[in-house]
């Protein structure tokens, strides 16, 4: 219906059409709205699917037929008796499950030999699930194998030493909440969760083409990550991310994340004025075109073939210079007339 029908009977009420009797148009992304009546008869019946309007219009075979032919959307058969089938079941308009908020349901009975294997109220579920697979739960893992999956899920790191010995020696009953505890609080975690939600929005240091130049939006990856770590609600990560220039008084974090022009402008200006970045300056490229040409110089001087030298230049805003080359050739020969490039 999304797809077919809500361009002209969904929520835009200035696009909205139909509905006679009903001054915005007829409504089908809302109960109240297709279930209304219409003057004897209204579009969705619960139940009743020989007597709903919306099915007489979409089995239509003349020019009464919706979604109207020049629409150029046209239900499939299938998609016909999934309306019909859905009418017959009652017509239940539902909420999408991310804003219906959880209840608490019994946990499932378990066989008694699987009883000593729940250690939360989690795992009757899993064990339920295994059961009728015809499969028993796993021995638990031991805490050398229970510590590195956490850091690896969590954090995305190996646990240190420290800490691995800290845990197994911990003979506390709670020593494993304390290490999930510990770790939920690490930075690392933000930047663990935050690569997903980049990975989504396409996010990238550089652009991938020609050169591969760099890209300087690592703010916004900053504010994914912070947002992570501070447990920022969802509604307000994704608002800040659709909208946050339009919020009233929009703090620097909520311009940046809306990829705000004028937030990109701040930034810089507070950059250069940042402690430990107060060195903050555009790249001198008279200067960096200069000192190209004299290590190429210095690599013609030696008598190393620049065929062999496959360039890929970057400029940072620290005006340093990086240039990646991957003939092995090459490489042997800078290191047998001890020359190290540029940059390297």
């Amino acid at each position: 219906m999304a797809d077919h029908c809500f361009a002209c009977h969904g929520p835009d009420q200035n696009k909205r059409e139909g509905g006679k009797g009903q001054a915005n148009g007829l409504r089908l992304d809302i109960a109240t709205g297709a279930k209304a009546d219409l003057g004897g008869y209204a579009a969705v019946v619960p139940g009743q699917p020989e007597h709903s309007a919306l099915i007489a219009r979409i089995m239509a075979d003349d020019d009464s037929i919706m979604p109207p032919n020049n629409f150029h959307k046209a239900l499939s058969v299938e998609q016909k008796q999934l309306l019909k089938q859905w009418i017959s079941q009652g017509a239940v308009y539902d909420q999408h499950w991310a804003f219906i908020p959880p209840k608490y349901s019994t946990p499932p009975e378990i066989l008694p030999k699987h009883h000593t294997s729940v250690s939360n109220w989690i795992d009757p579920y899993i064990i339920s699930k295994l059961e009728s697979s015809g499969l028993s739960p796993s021995p638990e893992a031991n805490r050398h194998t229970l510590i590195r999956r956490l850091s690896f899920d969590i954090i995305g790191l190996p646990p240190s030493t420290p800490e691995l010995s800290m845990f197994l020696t911990d003979n506390a009953s709670t020593a494993y909440e304390k290490v999930v505890d510990r770790l939920l609080k690490s930075s690392h975690f933000g930047e663990r969760m935050a690569t997903y939600w980049l990975d989504l929005v396409r996010y990238a240091d550089t652009n991938g083409y020609h050169a591969d130049l760099t890209w300087n939006v690592w703010p916004y990856r900053d504010y994914v990550i912070k947002a992570f770590n501070d447990n920022m609600p969802f509604d307000q990560f994704t608002l800040e991310q659709l909208a946050g220039d339009l919020i009233p008084n929009a703090t620097l974090s909520q311009q940046v994340a809306a990829e705000d022009q004028s937030s990109k402008e701040q930034l810089e200006s507070e950059l250069k004025h940042h402690q430990g970045i107060s060195k903050f300056r555009m790249p001198d490229l008279k200067l960096i075109r200069q000192e190209l040409k004299e290590w190429l110089q210095g690599i013609e001087s030696k008598k190393i073939a620049l065929h062999s030298l496959i360039k890929q230049i970057t400029v940072y805003t620290n005006a340093t210079l990086e240039v990646t080359y991957n003939a092995g050739y090459l490489t042997n020969q800078t290191r047998a007339l001890d020359y190290t490039p540029y940059g390297s």
